[in-house]
């Protein structure tokens, strides 16, 4: 990334694979938050991650991925047994279990 591609993503510009795009970045605005939950299957933990995330996230605007680990062998390596991992906008946040009132005031703080 360019020094000047480097600015332009401080002060609010947010990089995808696919495209740029631009973000509000005055305080007040709804911005949508990117929430990535790294995950496996038969997982009680990682169901349970997923229903907090649901449930806190109801009036807050969120794009949830969830991320099956062992469909790739660099995540695997990456998490491990770590699963599962919550991240917020790119952010490994929580890992294993959440409290709903912890993961609210992140998100609140997200949108701030």
């Amino acid at each position: 990334m360019t020094a000047y591609a480097m600015k332009r993503f401080r002060r609010g510009w947010s990089c995808r694979a696919d495209a740029w795009s631009v973000t509000e970045g005055r305080r007040g605005v709804n911005r949508m938050i990117r929430i990535t939950l790294y995950s496996r299957r038969d997982c009680p933990l990682c169901d349970e991650m997923r229903s907090v995330v649901a449930t806190v996230g109801r009036g807050v605007p969120f794009r949830l991925e969830i991320v099956d680990v062992d469909t790739d062998p660099s995540l695997v390596a990456m998490y491990g047994e770590e699963v599962p991992v919550l991240c917020v906008n790119g952010v490994k946040t929580f890992v294993g279990r959440v409290e709903a009132p912890v993961l609210r005031r992140r998100l609140e703080r997200e949108r701030a």
